[in-house]
């Protein structure tokens, strides 16, 4: 009896290894050339450059074996900036091509070919119009709202909703969640699965969106407190509201992007000023002595904001600088997050009458 007993246990055991429990993955990739013969190469998890894996180069092909985990996630393999790849490091065998820098012979590795290539071709119109639209800013801006983002829409929409709690949903809402609509967006992110809902990056989207949905564009301006330059209190209303269009522009000093805006904030002020526009600066995540310094150093001579309290950019979802909101004379928000030619051009427009 004991025999019988201990022959069930091991086949138990032997069918346990046959079944399938232990979920393997295999990467496999063929370098240039075989100059890399003998070297290690390691694997790296893209979201928190941890080293997930290492192989020795046989000759010009390089092999990483290993236990998949339960969520599948994206890495990086490479020799060179000319010769990597992406892939989706999860259950199965895993081509990785090194020139085209993709990956392929799994689902989520050849489903992410599929979505970024969809993903290009979209792009590829948008840009194909932004070179057509050169020099026209105002109507780029008309035709990436009314006619680009809503034809885009429903594709970036079906997809994610395929793709709800893996690493394809985060590509899409890293790259395209932008053709959405906020409360769209919201409504969407609020879908998410356990392991998606719960990343930083979607945590951090839901939060934004839940400020700016309140504060989007066709919304009545939220009064906010900050300081002059000489810290005495001064309100957002104190220019928002007030019968002139406003241009705020959210900056800091330390951001060189922001300073590189300036020139273009510089012309509008210099041509509108006193004649319905007041361009409005306000500063966040900076203090009142290096803003200072910056105005001074970039010759600014419109008012600003300080964001001493951190309250602005909480209220309007900035998350990032440099940011604009351009509002109406009654204080109704027109449009946000336009810069260079593009912002010129709308201001342009209405200010002198044509929209």
């Amino acid at each position: 009896m004991k025999n019988v007993t201990l022959l069930m246990a091991m086949f138990l055991v032997m069918l346990s290894a046959c079944s399938g429990d232990s979920k393997n993955y295999i990467v496999r990739g063929e370098l240039p050339d075989s100059s890399f013969h003998g070297k290690t190469i390691y694997a790296y998890s893209i979201a928190d450059e941890r080293c997930v894996d290492s192989a020795v180069v046989d000759g010009k092909i390089l092999s990483f074996r290993g236990t998949a985990p339960d969520t599948a996630y994206t890495c990086w393999v490479g020799i060179s900036h000319a010769f990597y790849a992406d892939f989706v490091l999860e259950e199965g065998e895993i081509n990785v091509d090194f020139v085209q820098h993709t990956a392929s012979g799994t689902y989520l590795n050849d489903e992410m070919a599929r979505v970024e290539a969809i993903v290009d071709s979209l792009v590829e119109v948008k840009e194909k119009a932004s070179s057509e639209f050169e020099g026209r800013g105002y109507e780029y801006i008309e035709y990436y709202y009314n006619v680009w983002c809503p034809s885009a829409s429903p594709i970036v929409e079906d997809i994610f909703l395929r793709h709800t709690n893996d690493v394809v949903g985060a590509e899409i809402i890293s790259r395209m969640f932008v053709v959405l609509g906020k409360e769209k967006q919201l409504e969407l992110l609020e879908s998410c699965g356990p392991w998606l809902g719960n990343t930083p990056d979607v945590l951090r989207k839901k939060k934004i969106l839940k400020a700016q949905i309140p504060t989007d564009e066709g919304k009545m301006f939220a009064d906010v407190k900050g300081t002059n330059l000489e810290g005495n209190p001064l309100l957002l209303s104190d220019f928002v509201g007030k019968g002139d269009y406003v241009l705020a522009d959210f900056w800091g000093s330390w951001c060189t992007p922001c300073r590189m805006e300036n020139p273009n904030l510089k012309e509008l002020h210099d041509k509108y000023n006193g004649k319905g526009l007041v361009v409005l600066g306000v500063c966040i995540w900076d203090s009142i002595s290096r803003t200072k310094t910056a105005v001074e150093e970039d010759k600014i001579v419109w008012p600003q904001l300080v964001d001493s309290g951190d309250s602005i950019w909480r209220v309007y979802g900035i998350h990032r600088v440099p940011s604009t909101i351009f509002f109406a004379p009654d204080g109704t928000i027109l449009k946000r997050d336009i810069r260079g030619e593009m912002m010129k051009s709308f201001v342009s427009k209405h200010l002198d009458g044509e929209v």
